[in-house]
């Protein structure tokens, strides 16, 4: 068989044209120029001074050339939230067999919150009468249980369902026989240390983590006389000491609600001034009390 020559088909590379002149000079004149500048470029670096940013921001390019810092912040504040419902308890038994009697400390002083804080106790349910307002923009339940002593817990419950609030949203005042007339003690938390009506309410809520005012009335020198003596009412000569401390326990409130409990403690758990001689003494009670002896 006889080969067939294939002639060479392959492209040749093309040979760029030779420039024209006047172009030839401008490439000369732009080569000259970009030389001339690294120089200066150089010459400015060696003497210490920065060289010169390659792309300077325009004039008209909407950028500053000197920005003002803007402040920086970690996270977006939320407005604060509002204040929380308080619902503040005095501990007594219902009916007027024991109105103003030491065990009913508690009732009076709601009834002196309710008109100090302009709150009307009006509002009469199954387990407590009660009365909503609202002191220096918190909002506040005001409560007697109508359950008895004994079970306090039962109306203290049913305020907590009711308004759908925490045991931590409670305040509950209640007579104190460990405590001398006259004195008051604020607590955040605590026990029921033999006292009935808070041993009930500690049951029924399941915690014991809510402030309570103390309210001291004293103490019979026999124990067998106990049951008697928060049954009785106040005496003419406890009278004026009676009104002073319920003022005394309102005030607290107001410290409670507008400093909070650690304020409050700190300011109403010492004893107060004697009071001066000469000063008159208010008795709200005198003419609801007597003399058990």
């Amino acid at each position: 068989m006889a080969l067939i020559h294939r002639p060479d088909i392959s492209v040749p590379s093309p040979i760029s044209p030779p420039l024209p002149s006047w172009e030839r000079i401008e490439v000369r004149v732009i080569g000259g120029a970009v030389g001339l500048i690294s120089r200066l470029r150089k010459t400015l670096f060696a003497s210490g001074n920065p060289p010169p940013s390659p792309n300077p921001p325009s004039r008209h390019s909407g950028e500053s050339r000197n920005p003002v810092p803007t402040p920086q912040t970690d996270s977006v504040r939320e407005p604060p939230s509002p204040p929380k419902l308080k619902i503040i308890v005095g501990l007594g038994n219902p009916g007027p067999r024991y109105a103003h009697t030491r065990h009913n400390i508690g009732f009076d002083c709601i009834d002196k919150l309710a008109q100090s804080w302009d709150i009307p106790l009006s509002d009469r349910r199954q387990h407590a009468v009660l009365g909503q307002g609202e002191v220096e923009g918190t909002p506040v339940v005001l409560a007697k249980p109508r359950t008895f002593m004994n079970n306090s817990g039962h109306a203290v419950r049913y305020l907590l369902d009711r308004f759908r609030s925490e045991p931590s949203d409670l305040v509950i005042i209640y007579d104190e026989m460990d405590l001398p007339l006259g004195i008051i003690r604020l607590r955040p938390r605590g026990g029921a240390a033999g006292h009935q009506g808070m041993a009930s309410i500690i049951d029924l809520v399941g915690a014991n983590k809510f402030p309570r005012v103390r309210v001291g009335i004293g103490k019979p020198e026999s124990a067998d006389d106990w049951v008697q003596y928060v049954l009785d009412p106040f005496t003419n000569e406890e009278a004026p000491l009676v009104d002073e401390v319920i003022d005394r326990v309102a005030a607290s409130l107001d410290s409670l609600l507008e400093e909070g409990i650690d304020r409050a403690m700190n300011r109403f758990n010492t004893p107060p001034p004697a009071p001066s001689p000469s000063s008159p003494a208010c008795n709200r009670h005198a003419g609801q009390i007597r003399n058990p002896g």
